[in-house]
């Protein structure tokens, strides 16, 4: 039996996703799909941690974004699309990072120097994943990447995090 994704979001908001997609140059189905995984297509959803609309989006961020009202279909598209696309910008288009750090933020993600550790976080990512690729969750293991590391140059008189010392 073939797995099809189902969006359960019919066409209500189809032609809003679409402009947006069009606007920040994100794929429609991610869209749907962030969509789909946050709210399960209720315009008035909240979260317990403050997040509002299809989209959740924190307050503050919805403000950041210029969304006056994160239960109007419209704005919360918009801005979730808008932010969206600022961390694909972030993260050289890695829609897994991009993903993270829409659910856990950008500075956990810095921080873990890629997908955080948190199995909220993870299972986000992969569930999302899954559903762009039109897979069941949990039928595939998600090898989660990181972010490439960089070590600090080593400065004359410095012993870098490799070097040894002879004393």
């Amino acid at each position: 039996m073939a797995y099809h994704r189902s969006w359960g979001l019919g066409d209500a908001y189809s032609s809003i996703v679409n402009q947006a997609s069009q606007q920040y140059g994100v794929p429609a189905n991610l869209i749907q799909a962030v969509i789909q995984q946050e709210s399960s297509g209720n315009p008035n959803a909240v979260s317990s941690a403050g997040a509002q609309g299809l989209m959740q989006l924190m307050p503050a961020t919805a403000n950041s974004l210029g969304v006056t009202n994160p239960f109007d279909p419209t704005q919360n598209i918009d801005g979730g699309a808008q932010l969206l696309s600022q961390l694909l910008t972030r993260y050289n288009g890695n829609t897994a990072l991009a993903l993270a750090a829409y659910n856990a933020g950008p500075t956990a993600v810095d921080n873990a120097g890629g997908v955080p550790n948190y199995p909220e976080t993870q299972n986000y990512v992969q569930s999302i994943l899954a559903n762009l690729l039109g897979t069941p969750p949990g039928s595939f293991r998600l090898v989660l990447p990181q972010l490439p590391h960089q070590e600090e140059p080593i400065q004359a008189g410095k012993q870098g995090p490799h070097s040894t010392s002879q004393v």
